[in-house]
């Protein structure tokens, strides 16, 4: 199973365009953010900085969306159990 820590940790890679700009938001250099891709704990004042980052970017999404309501689940209909007509 995927950590999903590491996984917000390379999403935020690609949403800030590299390992430069990620390690500029964050403060740390770069062995250090390859460390924690390779595995190591995320401090919680870099992880809290990672999910600001998750969450900018997904208000930056919302804000291009041009729906005037929510999608909505369609649910699929129900089925007689096999064996009955």
């Amino acid at each position: 199973m995927k950590d999903p820590l590491h996984e917000a940790l390379k999403r935020a890679l690609s949403i800030c365009g590299g390992t430069r700009p990620l390690c500029a938001r964050l403060g740390v250099g770069a062995a250090k953010l390859q460390a924690w891709l390779d595995g190591e704990v995320i401090p919680a004042a870099q992880l809290t900085k990672v999910i600001e980052i998750l969450l900018n970017d997904y208000d930056a999404w919302r804000a291009q969306d041009r729906r005037s309501e929510p999608r909505h689940r369609v649910r699929a209909a129900k089925r007689a159990p096999a064996g009955i007509v």
